[in-house]
């Protein structure tokens, strides 16, 4: 459920977010896991309402609404660095979103 919610894994890391996986439980099948990068589903920054946006787990609504305001003012956001330098993620958050934002429809 919470794989479905993220729009998938780039990290066997991430299953440590799962609620009631133990660290200890991840090391024992850590080996046996792989991740599929090419299957994330991408969030559309350019078109997605603030409130889709802030479905993900790692938006939320106040960075939903910042992504809405930086394309109002700023039109179609090609780099979504943009959104690192101009403050609507702090670069901690933004290293866990950015395999998850897409800037065209894919």
């Amino acid at each position: 459920k919470y794989r479905d919610l993220l729009g998938g894994f780039y990290s066997v890391r991430q299953l440590l977010e799962v609620y009631g996986l133990s660290p200890e439980c991840l090391q024992k099948v850590e080996s046996l896991l792989t991740v599929d990068t090419l299957r994330i589903k991408k969030l559309d920054i350019n078109f997605s309402s603030a409130e889709e946006l802030a479905t993900h787990p790692y938006v939320g609504e106040k960075s939903g609404r910042g992504i809405v305001k930086f394309r109002s003012k700023n039109g179609s956001i090609t780099n979504p660095a943009a959104l690192l330098e101009k403050k609507v993620f702090e670069e901690q958050q933004f290293e866990k979103i950015r395999p998850y934002l897409g800037t065209k429809k894919e």
